[in-house]
């Protein structure tokens, strides 16, 4: 059951807290268990960017930017609303180095998976239960920039209510 109070802003900041609390540490073990020349970058802990890239991100790399996705699915019970949410949570980074691209992706991608199973229930305020879904990589270019970053995210599905 959720605590009085906790909304989506409160989720948005336990999900913050759990990648600024344990992120690297699942990064370094993963660096530590392929021991090979594939070497991922840690986050600086202020390259969390949350619902809106600006300028700000630009000076990370990589940076995590994670927000809602989509719209909230509310639903009315009698006085009181339960809320679906679906979230986002992506590692962005310019990446040059072509030929290991894949696997770094694919170590960023179990880096997050690996964090949100593992650490959710003990960090969560309000015992909320996550379901952490199907990775998602993307090429894009950020706004107002011609260079080429890549993404690899999972989505999060969380109730409320």
């Amino acid at each position: 059951m959720a605590l009085m109070g906790y909304d989506v802003e409160s989720l948005m900041t336990d999900i913050e807290g759990i990648m600024t609390a344990y992120l690297n540490d699942k990064i370094d073990a993963i660096n530590t268990e392929k021991n090979d020349s594939i070497v991922l970058k840690n986050i600086d802990a202020d390259a969390y960017i949350f619902q809106s890239l600006d300028e700000r991100c630009m000076n990370y790399d990589p940076f995590v930017f994670y927000g809602l996705a989509g719209s909230v699915e509310a639903n009315g019970i009698g006085p009181a609303i339960s809320k679906k949410l679906l979230i986002d949570v992506s590692v962005i980074t310019f990446d040059v180095d072509k030929a290991n691209i894949g696997k770094r992706y694919l170590r960023y991608n179990r880096a997050l998976e690996e964090l949100f199973i593992e650490k959710w229930h003990g960090y969560c305020r309000a015992g909320v239960k996550l379901k952490v879904k199907a990775p998602i990589f993307v090429d894009f270019t950020l706004l107002n920039s011609s260079e080429p970053f890549r993404v690899v995210a999972v989505e999060l599905e969380a109730n409320l209510g």
